[in-house]
């Protein structure tokens, strides 16, 4: 229901957002205007990240424009960076205390956040202001809801139906608040409202269909599932729902069919599956069954019924050493499972194992006993009687552990690398219009220092060259005509793009041995050093970046880095680097990252915030800072950082904060 809610919030903001009339007249300058219209106008086309990059430039010369952070923290709200936008709504707030729309915005986000108490009163503020503002109420209606506040919930949807009566979101949700008050009976009325309103919508049908099939009016739920699949029949819960119906009428393989459609149209569903598993091992189809519920022990690998009824059908299948593998994994989860310890041990009594049957056998009885003799509640009980079965197919209203959803969404971070080093390098030809990077490196000491070489079309960059082979060989021919520092300097950069790093290294070191203030030498060749490290390691296949972890002793996932590689020489020459040249922010964010790859994770963000304190627009300083705060587990500062990085734009950032939020 949440997601359900949360989606269709999302799609009435936007409307509330074509429909509103911004004043853009009182801006001095047409320049402001335009910025201002442009930012709006992507918003409206889904160009999100464009409409921060046009608002950026607009926020920069007027920082008091409240709707321009309003607008801002809409697009980063859209990206799902909700820390972002929560900073932008509460500074539009902060110059405008009576923006109705911010308060709506920032009570939203706050709710997604679970900040469900702040949410309300920002949600109590709006109505304050705007009394007949049907979004707050429905908002403010859903946080309740969300926060377990089930009759006030239904005040609001009372009023907000009376604002918008033909809203059969609203009707709906009213109506499951009145469900979990347990008064079937107005919820029904709720639902048929729903439908009478809009017969072509399909959510009336499917929470009226749902309740049908939990009152065990199994013909008319399907009929309802019938009809909103008529509507949408790309709905993954329709299906789900027709399924349970299906198997309730014991149509076991229509059910099966409504499962597997229910997991094609949304795959991360674990209970589609696990109800296909079921029911593909009621029928014989082992192998399947077995590869359905060892797709929801990769997805919820802390739920314990997946491996205890997985163990059963290894069993069936005569695969006794896996069967007893697994009901070792559930006893691991659960440690007081009898039924797990008692399986087992007729397992292991067909192995021969006798000493491993008896105590197994013993620990099940005594965990019974124990059980009966506390009283324990329904549930605690059914783990310990023998007689109990788990290959029920589950509840409508059951789920799996959140728990094991963030484990899942902490996994996915995993193949997120901090962005690399930067150094002294040719390009192609220097950009100089407003999209390149250069305009994050408008520091006046990093141009003085590069300057000072004398060099074409060098720049300071962590994105490598764009020189193609041929070009290389030139500049090196054309290097090699005369002897100067910037000559020297040239030929190292160029070895260093050929691969030629020991060569590259020894120019570098024959300029720091001719005059050791060179602050630019000692930066690339601890660079190049560092290159030279990484090719060499990945010819071995041992060399990997840091990682996000959900396990603390895994949260560095640098296989043998830290043993086999010495990185203290390239350190030294970036500290070296730093105290010939202190304003240049570069040379700190390298030794975060080299840090980073030693696994000293404070001297690592230590070193970030230096960079981004050097230059406040460092985007890829945010990010790895971003990735190493969420690598220990500080998350609001992790997705603050990487909010600040995907602003300034550094695309990578959002697909982290998309991975942290897909689940």
């Amino acid at each position: 229901m949440r997601v359900k809610q949360l989606v269709r919030i999302k799609k009435w903001l936007l409307v509330v957002l074509v429909s509103a009339t911004f004043c853009v007249d009182g801006f001095a300058q047409l320049n402001k205007s335009y910025f201002y219209t442009r930012g709006r106008e992507f918003i409206l086309e889904g160009r999100y990240r464009d409409a921060i990059e046009s608002l950026n430039i607009l926020l920069r010369s007027q920082t008091d424009e409240y709707e321009g952070y309003f607008l801002r923290g809409v697009a980063k709200y859209n990206l799902n960076d909700l820390h972002g936008a929560h900073s932008d709504f509460t500074d539009a707030i902060g110059h405008n205390p009576v923006y109705t729309l911010a308060f709506q915005y920032r009570g939203i986000t706050r709710s997604r956040l679970g900040m469900y108490n702040e949410a309300l009163e920002d949600f109590g503020k709006a109505i304050e202001m705007r009394p007949n503002f049907a979004g707050a109420y429905y908002s403010r209606a859903v946080t309740a809801f969300l926060n377990q506040q089930f009759e006030s919930a239904i005040k609001d949807y009372n009023v907000f139906i009376r604002i918008e009566p033909l809203s059969v979101d609203g009707y709906v949700n009213r109506g499951t608040a009145k469900l979990y008050l347990k008064d079937t009976t107005a919820a029904m009325n709720d639902y048929n409202k729903a439908v009478q309103v809009n017969p072509y919508n399909d959510n009336g049908y499917l929470r009226r269909g749902l309740l049908y099939l939990i009152k065990g009016d199994t013909d008319k739920g399907i009929a309802d599932m019938n009809s909103a699949l008529s509507i949408d029949s790309t709905t993954a819960i329709g299906y789900f729902y027709r399924a349970m119906g299906q198997n309730q009428k014991g149509r076991i393989n229509e059910a099966l069919s409504d499962f597997g459609k229910a997991v094609e149209y949304d795959p991360t569903n674990s209970v589609a599956v696990f109800n296909r598993a079921i029911l593909r091992s009621q029928i014989g189809d082992y192998n399947r069954a077995i590869d359905d519920y060892t797709i929801v022990a990769e997805q919820n690998p802390s739920n314990v019924l997946v491996y205890y009824n997985r163990a059963a059908v290894y069993a069936q299948i005569g695969d006794i050493q896996k069967a007893i593998d697994d009901y070792t994994k559930a006893i691991e989860i659960y440690g007081d499972f009898a039924n797990a310890y008692l399986y087992r041990s007729s397992l292991k009594a067909a192995l021969g194992d006798r000493r491993g049957y008896e105590a197994d056998k013993r620990k099940a009885e005594q965990l019974i006993s124990q059980y009966q003799s506390r009283f324990l509640t329904e549930g605690e009980t059914a783990f310990a009687d023998t007689s109990s079965r788990f290959s029920d197919i589950i509840s409508f209203n059951a789920d799996f552990d959140d728990k094991n959803m963030a484990r899942l969404s902490s996994r996915t971070l995993t193949k997120f690398r901090p962005l690399s080093m930067y150094q002294l390098t040719f390009v192609n030809q220097v950009d100089t219009t407003a999209g390149f990077d250069h305009k994050k490196f408008d520091n006046e000491n990093v141009i003085a220092e590069i300057n000072k070489l004398g060099l074409e079309n060098i720049v300071i960059s962590n994105r490598g060259s764009d020189l193609p082979g041929w070009r290389l060989m030139e500049l090196e021919e054309k290097y090699s005509e005369q002897e100067s520092a910037g000559y020297t300097f040239a030929r190292g950069v160029v070895s260093s793009l050929m691969k030629q790093y020991t060569t590259a290294m020894n120019y570098y070191s024959f300029l720091i041995s001719d005059n050791t203030q060179n602050g630019l030498a000692y930066l690339n060749r601890a660079v190049t050093e560092a290159e030279m490290t990484e090719f060499m390691a990945s010819l071995e296949g041992d060399y990997q970046n840091i990682a996000v972890q959900n396990d603390p002793v895994e949260r560095l996932n640098s296989t043998k880095q830290s043993k086999t590689f010495d990185f203290s020489s390239i350190i030294a020459d970036l500290h070296r680097a730093a105290i010939l040249m202190p304003q240049f922010p570069h040379i700190f964010y390298n030794l975060g990252y080299m840090y980073t790859l030693k696994g000293d994770i404070p001297a690592a963000v230590e070193n970030y915030s230096k960079a981004i304190e050097l230059f406040p627009y460092f985007g890829e300083a945010y990010y790895n800072r971003g990735l190493l705060q969420l690598a220990i587990d500080e998350k609001e500062k992790g997705a603050l950082d990487l909010s600040r990085a995907g602003e300034i734009g550094i695309e990578q950032a959002y697909a982290v904060i998309n991975a942290m939020t897909a689940n």
